[in-house]
């Protein structure tokens, strides 16, 4: 892997890209009243390439864990190896661990190119087309399943976003699940109260690990910056809330498949892919 950063910019807008060290937004930064401001959380130090401490990653052809080992493709389970020294678990996918290729770029506009065809099981073409207007930026992900089974197939976006006492969130959601100790979702129930962001609440310094259903569109707000984002997804089914106790960052992750869903052999078949079919999701964030 290479340390290539590819730098998007406009008057008002900057967004840094490694596309070598699995295509991670190392910095976005919005120019407001003459100064630079951090829109997603920068990279952290890590002293080598680490995805969990980069501005945002994306997850495919799979998010997040799976709790069976594997995913269930039209032939039964197919096993995969644990690839990240946290979980004992699958977790995020391969392209937030693999080098990825520049097939395009203009000053505004960035095209990424992998090409996966391990069969561990999945053998794939990933594309990323990233745009940067003044305001904000635009990921497009699409993936061609180009091996010989039916496999399940899912894309997610796992944005780091900087965290303050006074940041609020809102968005609307019918239905939410809590995680385990594992990472592994409870069953989905409609929202409780206590976490319920529909009309907009605060998230502060509170620890939450939460998977709501739908939320397509999230505002964010930070009352000590004056801060406000907006953050959308189209091909999505859910959207995590990360928030790690204690720490200066947070994480809305919009997914199109529910965590843990290609671990079965029911919930996995509504997102399977024929040889040669595609499936696409795509992620914008803007700053009000």
């Amino acid at each position: 892997m290479t340390d290539q950063i590819e730098r998007l910019e406009t008057a008002s807008s900057r967004l840094d890209i490694d596309p070598g060290n699995g295509a991670v937004i190392r910095s976005f930064h919005i120019r407001k009243e003459g100064a630079w401001t951090a829109a997603l959380a920068p990279s952290r130090p890590s002293g080598q390439p680490d995805p969990t401490k980069s501005a945002c990653f994306v997850m495919l052809p799979w998010c997040n864990r799976l709790s069976a080992g594997g995913v269930f493709g039209a032939n039964g389970l197919h096993p995969i190896a644990p690839n990240w020294p946290t979980t004992p678990f699958p977790v995020h996918g391969i392209g937030w661990l693999s080098a990825w290729s520049v097939s395009h770029r203009t000053s505004k506009t960035l095209s990424l190119r992998l090409s996966h065809d391990a069969a561990d099981p999945y053998a794939f073409d990933a594309s990323m087309n990233f745009s940067l207007h003044p305001a904000g930026f635009d990921l497009v992900v699409k993936i061609m399943n180009t091996g010989d089974h039916r496999l399940p197939f899912g894309i997610g976006f796992h944005p780091y976003f900087p965290r303050s006492p006074d940041l609020r969130l809102m968005f609307a959601a019918r239905h939410v699940a809590l995680f385990d100790d594992r990472g592994l979702p409870f069953p989905m129930a409609p929202v409780a109260k206590e976490l319920d962001f529909s009309r907009g609440a605060a998230l502060g310094g509170k620890a939450l690990s939460a998977l709501y259903s739908d939320a397509p569109t999230v505002y964010i707000e930070d009352a000590t910056t004056g801060f406000r984002c907006r953050l959308s997804s189209r091909g999505c089914a859910g959207t995590q809330i990360w928030a790690p106790e204690a720490e200066p960052y947070f994480c809305v992750e919009p997914v199109s498949h529910l965590v843990d869903d290609f671990s079965y052999r029911e919930s996995s078949r509504g997102h399977m892919l024929s040889p040669g079919g595609v499936v696409k999701a795509s992620l914008s964030i803007s700053s009000d």
